[in-house]
């Protein structure tokens, strides 16, 4: 899970001054997930999406009930090194035009 509009009230504005989340590789992940929520959650800033995310070898299926047809993704670029349970299908491809002209403070 990745949430950049994570907070304890109800009604979380979108983030224009988030964390940079780069590079990230789920790998050999198996287990179930609840109904209620989806399996896999990559909520990314309007104005820094993440980038660069890996799935590989990961089956969560559900505890109880029926499979999610799509996890969620909101400005989530990144790639399917081998296919995914649950499909994943809404991950960008390439990089966000926001990051090909402003420079990023990296550590």
């Amino acid at each position: 899970m990745i949430d950049q509009f994570y907070c304890l009230s109800k009604k979380c504005t979108n983030q224009t001054a988030a964390v940079f989340v780069s590079d990230i590789l789920y790998s050999g992940i198996k287990g179930t997930y609840d109904v209620r929520s989806p399996p896999m959650h990559f909520a990314c800033s309007d104005s820094l999406p993440c980038t660069n995310l890996t799935l590989s070898d990961v089956e969560l299926l559900p505890a109880v009930g029926y499979m999610m047809s799509d996890p969620y993704c909101w400005h989530a670029y990144g790639q399917l090194q081998t296919l995914t349970i649950p499909p994943v299908s809404c991950l960008l491809e390439g990089v966000p035009r926001s990051l090909l002209s402003d420079e990023i403070d990296h550590c």
